[in-house]
């Protein structure tokens, strides 16, 4: 049976990086608060496979932050070329890289594996700069921001999610307000429990929503041919957990004169990537 829902309507893509770039965050607008019931074809076992790429991509993020604290990597970089160059390359150059990765993927110039590598090698790199952007400020109650747990919401969709299908909003609901349960259930049980803890929550339940609702629209118009258009999801989704950490380490963290008394990077890379 195929599907009647009518597709948003979206601009033709554009050739130049920063348009598409532009163009792309049109689109998510128009999916975050797209509405419609999913159809009865729904490819929900695609959407998983999705949410696994997802985490395989914040673990390799929250391992580039482990990374990032070492002196060895820091230290030179911060020195030779300065505060300002080192920002500007993070939040500005990185996530036209991995937009640009994207571009091509969609565009068939890179294969399956190729993309594959490049991405996870892509978000190492975000969480070793991000590290690095934010070495001199410290978490002292909490350690990196509790980021959400992709496979939740995934699991959580795919195998409730059936019973929501012609009520979007509760779909949306509950899969990610099971990763918000787990995620506090886990604050509590370590001890983390702390405003910078609910700043980044806040900050992630917004990432978890744009993210699975981009991913519902890819899989309703394209079924097996979304993993290429969700490249840019997975990309927006990397560069908003960038932003996450930024938000959360310099308003809620505390400055220190010497990166060596730093936390940023302490907590056990394998309990983060899992609160992705």
């Amino acid at each position: 049976m195929t599907s009647t829902v009518k597709p948003v309507v979206e601009k033709e893509q554009p050739k130049s990086i920063g348009a598409i770039v532009w163009t792309e965050c049109e689109k998510i607008m128009l999916r975050v608060f797209d509405t419609r019931p999913l159809p009865v074809d729904f490819p929900r076992n695609l959407l998983m496979e999705l949410y696994v790429a997802r985490t395989i991509l914040f673990a390799s993020f929250t391992l580039g932050i482990r990374a990032g604290g070492f002196s060895f990597l820091y230290f030179p970089i911060r020195e030779i070329l300065g505060r300002f160059i080192v920002f500007m390359f993070t939040y500005l150059f990185l996530p036209l890289v991995g937009a640009n990765i994207a571009v091509l993927f969609k565009k068939h110039k890179l294969t399956v594996y190729e993309y594959r590598v490049t991405m996870i090698i892509w978000a190492f790199l975000c969480g070793v700069f991000s590290t690095i952007n934010n070495i001199h400020y410290s978490l002292s109650d909490y350690g990196p921001p509790n980021y959400f747990m992709p496979v939740i919401v995934g699991l959580t969709a795919h195998v409730i999610g059936n019973n929501f299908d012609g009520n979007r909003k509760a779909l949306v609901g509950i899969s990610v307000g099971s990763a918000c349960v787990v995620s506090l259930s886990m604050l509590l049980m370590t001890g983390g429990i702390s405003f910078g803890a609910f700043v980044s929550l806040l900050l992630c339940s917004v990432n978890a929503i744009v993210a699975l609702q981009c991913m519902i629209y890819d899989l309703i118009e394209d079924g097996p041919g979304a993993s290429s258009n969700s490249s840019m999801t997975h990309v927006i989704g990397v560069i908003l957990i960038m932003l996450n950490f930024l938000i959360v380490v310099r308003f809620t963290g505390t400055y220190v004169e010497d990166p060596n008394a730093n936390d940023i990077a302490r907590a056990t890379p394998l309990h983060a990537a899992l609160s992705a």
